[in-house]
C-alpha cells in the first residue's frame, strides 16, 4: 500500500482529538433564537420583522450549521437564503409558513441547493420542500428527482397540477392539505404511497396510481382522507395493502374497482363516502374491517367473493344495503353488524334486505318502530325495544346464532353541538371537536353513553390554539396523535381511568412542562412526547406493559420517547415487572436490553452497565450531549437506528462480543470521527454509516465482515471514504469480492495493541489536545513517539507541515 497517497491527502492537516466544549443556550438580541452545539450554531426560531430572511452563516463566531424544529411557523415571511455553513433542515422547518414563496441556497453550499426558489438536496435527486405560497399553478419536478421529503408540497396554495416524473414514492404527508390540487401525473413506477399523502386535497380529482401499473404495492392510512372531489377509483392488482381509513370521508365518491392483490380491507377505508354506490371487491378477499363501509348511504349491494371468511362489527353502519351476496360459505362474524336507515320518513319503509347464502343461519330485521331518540335495545327472543317519540326507522340487524342474546347499541341520531361522536354499545366514542373554545371541556356522557374514547387526529385547523383540555373522567384511551402539534396546550391532566395512550398523542405540544401517566395505563405508544421540548422528565407507573419500541414491539415506529429533545430523565415504578430505570435510562425488568436513553439527557459520556446484551430499536436516536458511549462486555447487538442523528457522538469503540451492527446504527452522526470494529463483529448492514461526513478513520480488530456496500453512502453518485485499517494475519481483507465498500487507495494496516485512536479535527493554526491516556505522535504514521501523558497537550505545527497523534489508552 502507498503511504505518500495518504501523506499527499492529508498534507497540511492537523488533527486535534476531544477537544471539549460547553454546549449553553443562548438567545440571540435579534432575530433568532439558537443554541451553541459542538462548537456550531443551531438555529430554532426566527423572531424577527422582515420578510425576507438571510440566515446568518456565522452567529459570535460560530457557523450556523442547522435549522431545528419549526423554526418559521406560523410567521410571515415570502423568501429564505440559506448559507453555505447549513448541513441540517429539520422536515418541519417551514411548517405553516403560509405566506413563503422562495427559498434559495448558495451556490457554494455543500448539502443543499436550489431551483426556482424550491428547496433540494445538493445533487437534486431529493425534492425537500416546495414553498406553499409559490406562484404558479403546474409544476414538473425535475427529471433527477428520484424522492419526495415528508411534506414537501404541504399545505401548498396555488398548484393545480404537478407532474411527478421519475419519482418513486410519495411519503407521509407530502401533499397533504393542497387544496386547489386537482391532477397528480406519475410515469407508473410508484412502488408505494404513504400515510396521509394527499389528505384534506379537497379538490383533488384522480389518485396518481395508474390502473395498469404493476409497480405500486402499498398506499397508507388516511392517504385521500377528505379528497372530497374524488369520483372513481381503480386500485391495480399490484396494490397488496391499503391502509386504515384510505379514502375516509371522500363524499364525492362514486365508483371503487380494488385489485385482486388485495386480501384484506383494513378498518373504515370507505367510512363516510357518502355517495359511494358502486364496489368491486377483490376476487381473493378474505376479510374487512370495522366499520368499513360506515355511512355509505348509497351503497345498495355488495357480493363478496368464494375465498370471503370474516366481517368485523359495525362493518355496514349507517348503510341502506339491500342485497348481500356471499359466493362461498357464510362468514364469521366478529360482534354485530348492522345496517340502518338514519333518515327519519313519514312512512315506514318496507325491508327488502336480502341475504344470498345457503349457510347463513338467522337474520333478524326491524320494520315501522319509531323513534328518534333510541337510547337502546336488547334482542331478547329475537324481539327488538325501543322509546319511542314518533316518526319512522327501518333498519337490519345480522346476527350469528351464538351473539342473539345481549345485542346493543344502535348509533343515535342527533349530535351535541360541539362533537361527533359514535356509540357502541353503552359506551360513546368522540370523533371531532366542532367547537370553537380553546379551553375544551369533554363531556363525561352524551345521550346516556358513558364517554371512553376520543379518536386519533380529529381536531379541526383551530387545533394549534388549544390551550387547555379537560377530558372524561372515564376515559379508556387516547388516541393516536389526538393531541399532535396543540402548540398552545400547556395542561393537560390524563384520568386514571385510562388504559392506552395512543402513538404521538403528545407530539409537538412545545408548551407542555410535564405529563403524569398516571397508574392505570397498560400501553404507551410510539413517539407520544415528540418534540415536546419541555418535558424534562417522564415517569412510568407499575401497571405499564407494553412501550411500542421496547419489549414488545421494537419494530413498530421509532420509541415511545423518540424525538423527545427535552427528555432529561425516565424513571420507573419499582414494582413494575416489565421495566426498570438505571440513572434516568430506560431498560427491560431483566436488565439485559437498554430500550431508551433520554434525548436530553446531560452529560458528553455514558457508560452501558455491565450484563447489557442488546440495544432496542432507536435506543439512543437524536440524543443532543452525547460524545462517547462505553460499551459493556455483554453487548452482543446493535440495532437498527440505535445511534441515528447523534450529533454530538465523536468516537466508538465496538467491543468483541459484538456480532452484528445493524442498518441505519449510526448514519448521520455528523461529528463521528472514528470507530473501531471488535473481532466479533461478523456483519455491517446497509446504511450503518450512511450520511457521517466527519468520518476519517474506521478500525477493524478481526477478519473483514460481511458488509453492504452501501454502509458509508448509500447510493449517491460521488461517494466519499474513510481510511480503514485492518490487522495484518486477518482474512478477508485481499478479497476485492468483499471490498466493494471501501476505496482500496484508503486501506492500511494497524496494530491494535492497547487501542489507539487517531486524533481527529482540523486546526492549521494550533491546537490544544485534551486526552486520557498516553499521547503519540507520528509524521508518517509508521514511527510513533510518546510525547505527554498529562492532559492538555499545546502543540503549534510549522505551516505546511504535517503531524499526526494518537492515543494510546
Amino acid at each position: 500500500m502507498n503511504i505518500n497517497r495518504l501523506f499527499a491527502y492529508l498534507t497540511a492537516i492537523v488533527f486535534c482529538w476531544m477537544v471539549l466544549i460547553s454546549s449553553q443556550a443562548e438567545t440571540t438580541p435579534s432575530d433568532f433564537e439558537y443554541t451553541k452545539v459542538d462548537e456550531s450554531i443551531v438555529i430554532q426560531k426566527y423572531t424577527g420583522t422582515e420578510s425576507d430572511v438571510i440566515i446568518p452563516d456565522e452567529i459570535e463566531g460560530l457557523p450556523v450549521t442547522k435549522l431545528s424544529g419549526t423554526v418559521f411557523f406560523d410567521v410571515s415571511v415570502t423568501s429564505v437564503f440559506i448559507p453555505t455553513s447549513v448541513s441540517e433542515i429539520d422536515v418541519d422547518v417551514f411548517i405553516e409558513c403560509r405566506s413563503l414563496e422562495s427559498i434559495k441556497v448558495y451556490h457554494n453550499n455543500k448539502f443543499f441547493s436550489s431551483q426556482d426558489g424550491v428547496l433540494f438536496d445538493k445533487l437534486k435527486t431529493t425534492l425537500l420542500r416546495y414553498p406553499p405560497a409559490k406562484e404558479g399553478v403546474e409544476y414538473k419536478v425535475l427529471p433527477t428527482v428520484t424522492q419526495l421529503a415528508e411534506k414537501a408540497f404541504e399545505a401548498n396554495q396555488n398548484l393545480e397540477s404537478v407532474s411527478l416524473g421519475s419519482v418513486r414514492e410519495v411519503p407521509h404527508r407530502a401533499f397533504a392539505v393542497c387544496q386547489k390540487l386537482k391532477h397528480v401525473g406519475a410515469d407508473g413506477c410508484f412502488i408505494s404511497i404513504g400515510d396521509l399523502a394527499f389528505v384534506s386535497c379537497d379538490q383533488l380529482e384522480n389518485i396518481p396510481v395508474h390502473p395498469s401499473t404493476i409497480s405500486t404495492k402499498t398506499i397508507g392510512g388516511f392517504a385521500f382522507r377528505n379528497c372530497h372531489s374524488l369520483r372513481n377509483v381503480t386500485i391495480p392488482n399490484s396494490v397488496t395493502n391499503i391502509g386504515w381509513g384510505c379514502f375516509q370521508n371522500c363524499t364525492g365518491l362514486t365508483n371503487v374497482s380494488l385489485g385482486n392483490g388485495i386480501s384484506v380491507l383494513n378498518s373504515q377505508t370507505f367510512a363516510g363516502c357518502t355517495n359511494l354506490a358502486n364496489v368491486k371487491l377483490p376476487n381473493k378477499l378474505i376479510s374487512i374491517g370495522t366499520k368499513e363501509f360506515e355511512n355509505c348511504e348509497q351503497l345498495k349491494e355488495l357480493t363478496f367473493p368464494s375465498t370471503f371468511q370474516e366481517m368485523i362489527q359495525d362493518c355496514f353502519a349507517g348503510t341502506h344495503l339491500d342485497k348481500i351476496t356471499f359466493k362461498g360459505n357464510t362468514p364469521v362474524i366478529t360482534g354485530y353488524i348492522t345496517t340502518y336507515d338514519p333518515v327519519l320518513s313519514p312512512e315506514p319503509l318496507p325491508p327488502e334486505f336480502e341475504i344470498f347464502s345457503d349457510h347463513y343461519p338467522e337474520i333478524y330485521y326491524f320494520d315501522k318502530t319509531t323513534g328518534w331518540n333510541i337510547e337502546d335495545y336488547v334482542l331478547d327472543s329475537f324481539e327488538p325495544y325501543f322509546q319511542s317519540e314518533g316518526d319512522h326507522l327501518n333498519g337490519i340487524v345480522i346476527v350469528p346464532l351464538a351473539a342473539h342474546c345481549g345485542m346493543k347499541g344502535i348509533p343515535l341520531i342527533g349530535l351535541p353541538s360541539d362533537f361527533e361522536y359514535r356509540i357502541e354499545g353503552d359506551e360513546a366514542i368522540i370523533t371531532n371537536y366542532l367547537g370553537t373554545d380553546l379551553d375544551v371541556v369533554f363531556p363525561n356522557e352524551i345521550n346516556g353513553k358513558t364517554v371512553t374514547g376520543i379518536d386519533y387526529y380529529f381536531w379541526g385547523n383551530d387545533k394549534n390554539n388549544i390551550t387547555s383540555c379537560q377530558l372524561p373522567e372515564n376515559l379508556k384511551y387516547i388516541g393516536f396523535g389526538l393531541f399532535n402539534r396543540c402548540t398552545n396546550l400547556a395542561k393537560i391532566q390524563i384520568p386514571d381511568s385510562v388504559e392506552t395512550i395512543g402513538a404521538r398523542a403528545f407530539s409537538g405540544c412545545e408548551k407542555l412542562t410535564e405529563l403524569h401517566i398516571p397508574n392505570g395505563v397498560k400501553i404507551i405508544g410510539h413517539e407520544v412526547i415528540a418534540s415536546c421540548k419541555n418535558i424534562k422528565t417522564i415517569n412510568i407507573p407499575a401497571g405499564v406493559e407494553d412501550i411500542y419500541g421496547g419489549v414488545y414491539n421494537e419494530s413498530f415506529g421509532m420509541n415511545a420517547f423518540a424525538w423527545s429533545d427535552g427528555l432529561e430523565e425516565i424513571t420507573v415504578d419499582e414494582e413494575n415487572p416489565f421495566y426498570r430505570a438505571i440513572d434516568g435510562v430506560l431498560f427491560n425488568k431483566e436488565g439485559t436490553t437498554l430500550l431508551q436513553y433520554p434525548c436530553g439527557r446531560p452529560g458528553a459520556e455514558y457508560v452501558i452497565p455491565e450484563g447489557i446484551t442488546k440495544l432496542a430499536w432507536a435506543s439512543f436516536l437524536e440524543t443532543i450531549y452525547l460524545e462517547t458511549v462505553r460499551f459493556p462486555s455483554s453487548l452482543e447487538t446493535i440495532n437498527e437506528y440505535s445511534f441515528f442523528k447523534c450529533s454530538s457522538l465523536t468516537s466508538i469503540d465496538i467491543p468483541d462480543t459484538v456480532q452484528t451492527i445493524d442498518s441505519v446504527a449510526f448514519a448521520h452522526c455528523s461529528n463521528l470521527k472514528q470507530v473501531i470494529v471488535g473481532t466479533g463483529v461478523t456483519s455491517l448492514k446497509t446504511y450503518a454509516f450512511v450520511s457521517c461526513p466527519a468520518l476519517e478513520s474506521v478500525y477493524f480488530k478481526g477478519n473483514c465482515p460481511e458488509i453492504d456496500e452501501s454502509i458509508f453512502n448509500g447510493d449517491v453518485p460521488n461517494p466519499y471514504y474513510p481510511n480503514v485499517y485492518y490487522v495484518k494475519g486477518t482474512e478477508g481483507w485481499d478479497d476485492p469480492a468483499k471490498l466493494d465498500w471501501l476505496d482500496p487507495e484508503k486501506l492500511f494496516t494497524w496494530t491494535p495493541e492497547a487501542s489507539y485512536l487517531f486524533v481527529s479535527k482540523k486546526d492549521p493554526a494550533g491546537m490544544k489536545l485534551v486526552f486520557s491516556g498516553e499521547l503519540q505522535s507520528s509524521d508518517d504514521l509508521e514511527n510513533w513517539t510518546t510525547i505527554s501523558s498529562e492532559s492538555p497537550y499545546q502543540d503549534a505545527p510549522a505551516q505546511g507541515s504535517q503531524k499526526f497523534f494518537r492515543v494510546k489508552k
